[in-house]
């Protein structure tokens, strides 16, 4: 049985094939028994070279970059560097591993609810992050929402108060909406971005950071060495020169997430969010626990959503997948 993968927020378009075949020719040259990989320069120019490419893109300065084993490493990093005194803040529900990463760093988490329309509450999220030390998590555009907060509470955060604001840009590429701008503005601005999402490389596991020199600096110091490996570093510099093909990529997602939004929105019992992200907020009138495990059955994988409760987050995949994933839900809902 195929399997409609919609649970992992993955892209459902690999690379072409004739790009995995110029890599892996690439990759029979590389040093698998160094840590550094030379790729055309002196030892760790792979990591060198990915940063200021990245530099480059983002119009920063290089040692504005932090190259992390996904974001989820750059989401650890940011909790472990940040004042031991003060509280890491996040609007919910949001992605989970904000309050993992608090809770691993020891760290007192604060969830500011956000309200019925999914907008966060910016005057207690002030009032919260006044404090001492403060780190707040802005996932924008938001999961499992899919919606995109303004950039006036991003700016109100950092004008209003001394917290470090880490906003998290997973799914930036999908909507062309970043913050990344304010950076040269505001030196406690951290910009979070993976190349999982739109560039399709989330077997690779890459993200980057974008902050202040000073910020990077204390960053890189509670970094492990070595943590992006250099198969990672090569290919990622690989992908990053076919810009061509996270476009195609973005706007086919984008024909698809229509498509999907429209046809779930015909189903009686399901009520679908809107989104500018790669994902939907689907909310069933039947058990969303219980009809997660029925659509398994059926081959359909969707995210089950405990905050709130009572959705469940659907990817958007190719068109086999979602016309897979439309079919069960009309049978298990309205049937």
């Amino acid at each position: 049985m195929n399997r409609a993968r919609l649970d992992m927020n993955e892209n459902p378009f690999d690379l072409p094939v004739e790009v995995k075949r110029s890599i892996l020719e690439k990759a029979v040259s590389l040093p698998f028994n160094r840590y550094y990989a030379e790729m055309g320069g002196p030892a760790g120019a792979g990591a060198d070279r990915l940063a200021e490419r990245i530099a480059s893109m983002n119009g920063v300065e290089p040692g504005m970059v932090t190259l992390g084993n996904g974001s989820d490493e750059l989401i650890m990093l940011n909790a472990t560097v940040a004042d031991p005194r003060g509280r890491i803040i996040v609007s919910t529900p949001t992605f989970g591993m904000y309050s993992r990463a608090a809770r691993a760093s020891g760290r007192l988490l604060v969830e500011v609810p956000m309200n019925e329309r999914f907008e966060p509450d910016l005057s207690r999220l002030l009032e919260e992050a006044r404090g001492p030390g403060s780190l707040v998590f802005v996932c924008r555009p938001n999961n499992p929402t899919g919606n995109l907060c303004d950039i006036e509470v991003v700016e109100s955060l950092l004008r209003e108060t001394g917290a470090t604001i880490v906003v998290d840009e997973a799914y930036y590429e999908f909507c062309g909406d970043t913050v990344a701008h304010l950076l040269g503005h505001f030196p406690r601005l951290v910009v979070m971005r993976t190349m999982s999402k739109a560039w399709g490389l989330a077997g690779l596991r890459l993200g980057y950071m974008l902050a202040s020199s000073e910020y990077t600096a204390r960053v890189q110091e509670a970094k492990m060495p070595f943590n992006v490996n250099v198969l990672t570093q090569m290919i990622a510099l690989e992908v990053l020169n076919r810009s061509d093909l996270v476009e195609r990529s973005v706007a086919a997602i984008r024909e698809e997430r229509a498509w999907l939004a429209r046809a779930l929105d015909g189903i009686e019992g399901v009520i679908v969010f809107p989104s500018v992200t790669n994902f939907l907020l689907v909310r069933p009138r039947v058990d969303a626990r219980e009809l997660r495990a029925s659509l398994r059955e059926l081959g359909v994988y969707v995210r089950l959503v405990d905050d709130p409760p009572g959705y469940i987050r659907v990817a958007v995949g190719s068109r086999r997948e979602n016309m897979d994933a439309v079919a069960a839900l009309r049978r298990l809902v309205s049937g």
